[in-house]
């Protein structure tokens, strides 16, 4: 937000530069004066908002002169550069001036100072051989400046400008990542990936931008304790290649529509990922904001990738023992093990936003994290990560069964899968948002743990929650689709998973059974009710000492009733049509028509016709 202070003109207390033929005495004594006042004026007053200048032009100007003079102190051109890059967040200030300017003049001088020019036309400078103050504003004008000038970005393509930073990034060490600019240089990477598709598509099928950037990952992600500005790094880094490596492969993508070695890169890539997901952070809001970032990069991993996200197998002597938090059929999921609390976390998270109160919103958020972005655009990175993880490796997608979709006890199977506070809960609740986006890749997420089976979704869900996923995709008629049927194909059978899966009816029923189920006393057992996924006890039959014309007398009641809630335009009647879609109907008399021309032309009679649905639970 612009301050009220920022409503008054800005004045900058800088004179014309010195003219170039004047005498070397001259020339220092007025830049020691425009150093002084420079150095006298503050810049905390409105370094935290976008200041409006009295005269853009002139004062612009002014500094684009003085930092276009290769003689210019070190000191004095920190300062021009500092309130350059203040004054390029205020667009009306660019806007008064002469684009030309920015584009040549203006662009020329921070280019040379940023150390971009000569690596631009081929040559060696480094940056380290310029003041690193000077170095890391000029990189930080040139954001801001990308930002705000649309033609900005392309004119630094034209230059050569993302090469010039690709080379500086891969020549990057140890020493040098300690330094301010390398995160700048990153971040101007990223501005030009990101807004020119040309300039990314050079950086990765030309110069191999995601090989050389995933070295540079694996030397910066080396450090046991990362800090907060390490973490920053990493994080500007792993956005950069996330930019690189969606524009053209993904999950599923095949070997070869993959660049030349990139297939190493990218399962180098994963192991580097499950690193970083593992590293600790001094900062909780940093390591927040470093797992989104990771758990995006997931995304573009090809899918044979995601099992380097596993440890090597765990010892014969702890393999045999339970399955624990680190240890899962005999391989490490540590990894997985942060992506699912961090879902747990956005789950929660989307949940309190949808109470439009912050102080819910921020009863749920972990100490010392603050939530960037939305929730939603939080939440559905992590939910296509793990489906993609889920459908590309057998024990990432068993172990996430585990922990989403677990057995339910009996006292569970009691309640509606949405009550309560577990990540199950939150998930089926997601299922029913008015947010079609988070809804659809939360069911497709439960979809892929239950290996694409319908009967399996709907047994952890209830039908009701799940209905809408199976009308979207047109999967209301029909069993798994095809393409999916083929990825799980492998591991369907064979290895006991189809026991551990099916905890709907049938054992809920024998569970409820023995616990609720008293046969001295004549109590009877509840019944599993797949449209609402919970036991529930047996309602009395509403028709029990009704004559045959009182039943008919409720049976036409009641389709006057449909009838006039569908003329009023409260419910639309509908069939599953031959796509598997709801078909609408134009009569409630044409709905039971062809109601029983599916059921093979028998048509259900008064309260007889509702049949237990526990046999496919």
């Amino acid at each position: 937000p612009i301050d009220a202070m920022t409503s008054q003109p800005l004045q900058l207390p800088l004179s014309d530069p010195p003219a170039p033929d004047a005498d070397p005495a001259t020339v220092a004594a007025a830049f020691s004066a425009s150093e002084q006042k420079l150095s006298e004026f503050s810049f905390k007053q409105f370094s935290n908002f976008r200041p409006a200048l009295a005269e853009p032009e002139a004062d612009i100007g002014r500094l684009l002169a003085h930092l276009s003079r290769p003689d210019l102190p070190t000191g004095l051109a920190v300062l021009c550069l500092r309130c350059l890059r203040l004054l390029c967040r205020h667009r009306p200030n660019l806007e008064a001036c002469d684009p030309a300017r920015f584009l040549e003049a203006g662009l020329a001088c921070l280019l040379d100072r940023s150390g971009l020019a000569d690596l631009a036309d081929g040559g060696k400078a480094e940056p380290q051989q310029r003041p690193v103050e000077e170095v890391t504003e000029s990189l930080m004008c040139l954001c801001n400046l990308g930002i705000q000038l649309d033609g900005l970005v392309q004119r630094l393509v034209d230059l050569r400008c993302p090469a010039a930073l690709l080379r500086r990034a891969a020549g990057l060490t140890a020493e040098s990542l300690e330094l301010d600019w390398p995160a700048f240089d990153l971040r101007l990477l990223f501005l030009l990936a990101a807004k020119c598709p040309a300039a990314r598509q050079d950086l990765r099928l030309h110069r191999r931008g995601v090989a050389q950037l995933t070295q540079l990952l694996q030397l910066a992600s080396e450090p046991p304790l990362l800090s907060d500005k390490r973490c920053d790094l990493l994080g500007d880094l792993v956005k950069v290649l996330y930019t690189l490596a969606a524009g053209t492969a993904g999950p599923g993508d095949k070997d070869d529509s993959l660049a030349e070695g990139e297939e190493t890169a990218f399962h180098q890539l994963a192991g580097l990922l499950r690193r970083l997901l593992l590293a600790d952070c001094t900062s909780p809001d940093r390591r927040d904001r470093l797992t989104q970032h990771c758990v995006s990069l997931l995304l573009c991993l090809p899918r044979d990738s995601f099992d380097r996200l596993l440890s090597e197998d765990v010892p014969a002597a702890a393999s045999s023992a339970a399955s624990t938090a680190s240890n899962f059929e005999g391989k490490g999921v540590e990894a997985i093990d942060v992506v699912l609390n961090l879902l747990d976390t956005r789950l929660a998270l989307f949940s309190a936003s949808c109470t439009a109160d912050p102080a819910a919103v921020a009863a749920v958020l972990p100490a010392g994290v603050s939530l960037t972005g939305g929730a939603l655009e939080n939440l559905v990175p992590v939910l296509s990560a793990l489906f993609e993880a889920c459908r590309s490796s057998r024990t990432i997608r068993r172990y996430c069964k585990h922990r989403l979709l677990p057995r339910r006890s009996s006292d569970q199977m009691a309640q509606l899968p949405e009550e309560g506070a577990s990540m199950r809960s939150r998930l089926c609740r997601t299922l029913t948002h008015p947010c079609t986006q988070a809804a659809d890749m939360a069911a497709s997420l439960v979809h892929a743990l239950c290996k694409a089976s319908i009967a399996r979704a709907v047994r952890h869900t209830g039908y009701g929650n799940f209905a809408g996923f199976l009308a979207r995709r047109g999967l209301l008629a029909a069993g798994p689709s095809a393409g999916d049927s083929t990825v799980y194909s492998s591991d369907s059978s064979g290895d006991g998973e189809d026991e551990d899966e099916d905890d709907g009816a049938g054992a809920a029923d024998q569970q409820g059974g023995a616990a609720d189920g008293d046969k001295a006393n004549g109590a009877a057992s509840w019944s599993y009710n797949p449209v609402t996924g919970r036991r529930e006890p047996p309602r009395p039959d509403p028709t029990a000492g009704m004559t045959e014309e009182q039943k008919e007398f409720e049976v036409h009641r009641i389709m006057q009733a449909i009838d006039r809630l569908q003329a009023t335009g409260v419910i639309s009647p509908a069939v599953i049509g031959e796509d598997g879609r709801p078909c609408p109907v134009s009569h409630p008399l044409e709905l039971m028509d062809r109601l029983a021309e599916q059921s093979g032309g028998k048509r259900r009679e008064g309260g007889g016709g509702e049949e237990s649905s526990d046999s496919d639970g």
